[in-house]
């Protein structure tokens, strides 16, 4: 098995990869991740120990707090008496006859931060009066984990006596609001309500623009493409920023990471057979318009301290690094590790990687390719091939960013903690409370 790594001097990008079989690792990249803390959950008029209904949400992005607020909000409006919280506020409530979960999933079927203490107050607090409970779950079918933690949840419930479902679970996919109003009206059925579910309007927001697709590439081998669009209009963004779209008028945000080249936006997408926004990029044609808003996500900026910045990802969570490796600062050494499945998983990026070799501002490139004939190895591999050069960087106050999925960015921090521990005697949580460790994961 050949594994060579591509730095600077510069020699010809797609020449040396395919001639001296470069090695790459894969995952997909969605654009939801934990950006969007819109988590506001609604004024309660009753006291948790007053309330007759208990919603319970888990949700890592935010976008699960809606569902649940309308929900509540129809409760509300029949008369009756409802507390709403996360699931790691769960404790006893003295008048309750239900209980209804609204949970999202976290990266590989995990719960979401709101809701990872929820297994042990369930364990450690035994509710006084039986309870009827339902759980819903939001998802995706294009993952394989769809709704992974809410039936897990489910599974809990059934074990404690005294708590006794009221109706099926319910998943539901790509945050549907049929679905959602079908289980609704189910479930007030069962308890002798009518509830109105009303669909939120969405407000057309004052920072919406038009852009307009100058270019886009045919779908890959994985199934992933790019997009570039320029603005109508003079916008001010940059990479790391995240594009915020309602496809055809659909109700829910999507919103996707921003490389910045040549004032235009580029973006990176994998089609997913049951993706509304995805399949609508694809669509897309040439000097198609669209209609999106640009979010600011100063979080992940590349740094202004320190002289070199490592940036990690795999699959289409290159987006944000094609734009800062060929908009840095000359006096900053970018190294850049990503991964993809195969050789063909490269060929799209070539041209951004190109021009950042050419103008120097790349010095450094290790990518891995995972499904390879004889070849297979992952970019934690990579990075700790070159345990040596990220230690240097870190311990001379430079950064890490990482793009891409929860699975890549478990195993990449588990990497550099070992890493950090053995070379630096420091565990990699001392570089991210030092916040020199940057992620923009879902």
């Amino acid at each position: 098995i050949l594994t060579k790594t591509i730095e600077a001097p510069y020699r010809g990008y797609l020449k040396a990869t395919f001639l001296e079989g470069v090695i790459f690792t894969y995952s997909g990249f969605a654009m939801t991740l934990k950006r969007k803390k819109n988590n506001a959950i609604p004024k309660n008029k009753f006291s948790k120990d007053k309330a007759k209904y208990i919603i319970l949400v888990g949700s890592e992005t935010g976008s699960t707090y809606s569902f649940a607020t309308v929900f509540y909000k129809a409760l509300i409006a029949q008369g009756q008496s409802v507390y709403i919280s996360e699931l790691n506020a769960y404790t006893n409530y003295e008048k309750a006859t239900n209980i209804i979960v609204f949970t999202a999933t976290y990266g590989e079927g995990e719960a979401p931060t709101n809701a990872n203490s929820f297994k042990k107050l369930l364990h450690n607090i035994q509710p006084k009066n039986t309870l009827n409970y339902s759980v819903v779950g939001f998802g995706s079918l294009a993952y394989p984990d769809f709704c992974k933690y809410a039936i897990v949840v489910d599974a809990m419930l059934q074990m404690y006596p005294k708590f006794n479902p009221n109706v099926p679970l319910c998943k539901i996919n790509n945050q549907s609001f049929n679905t959602f109003k079908n289980w609704a009206q189910h479930w007030s059925e069962s308890v002798g309500l009518d509830l109105n579910i009303k669909q939120p309007i969405r407000k057309n927001s004052s920072k919406e623009a038009k852009f307009r697709v100058i270019d886009k590439t045919t779908l890959n081998t994985d199934n992933s493409f790019l997009v570039c669009l320029k603005p109508n209009k003079k916008a001010k963004f940059t990479s790391g920023d995240l594009l915020s779209i309602y496809p055809e008028n659909d109700a829910v945000e999507r919103l996707y990471s921003i490389g910045k080249v040549d004032d235009n936006i580029v973006l990176s997408i994998k089609k997913h057979e049951f993706g509304v926004c995805s399949n609508y990029f694809n669509r897309l044609k040439k000097n198609d318009m669209i209609t999106a808003s640009i979010k600011t996500n100063t979080v992940f900026y590349l740094p202004t301290h320190g002289k070199e910045v490592i940036m990690i990802a795999n699959g289409t969570g290159i987006a944000p690094f094609l734009g800062m490796i060929n908009e840095k600062s000359n006096n900053l050494k970018a190294y850049l590790f990503w991964g993809g499945r195969t050789q063909d998983s490269l060929k799209m990026y070539s041209k951004y990687i190109d021009k950042a070799f050419n103008n120097k501002k790349l010095s450094g490139l290790y990518i891995s390719f995972s499904n390879e004939e004889s070849q297979k190895k992952y970019v934690q591999n990579s990075i700790s091939e070159k345990a040596d050069l990220i230690c240097s960087v870190l311990k001379n106050n430079g950064s890490i960013l990482i793009c891409g999925s929860v699975a890549m960015l478990k195993g990449v921090l588990n990497t550099l903690n070992h890493m950090t521990i053995s070379k630096l005697n420091e565990p990699i949580s001392t570089f991210e409370n030092n916040n020199q460790i940057k992620t923009d994961c879902y």
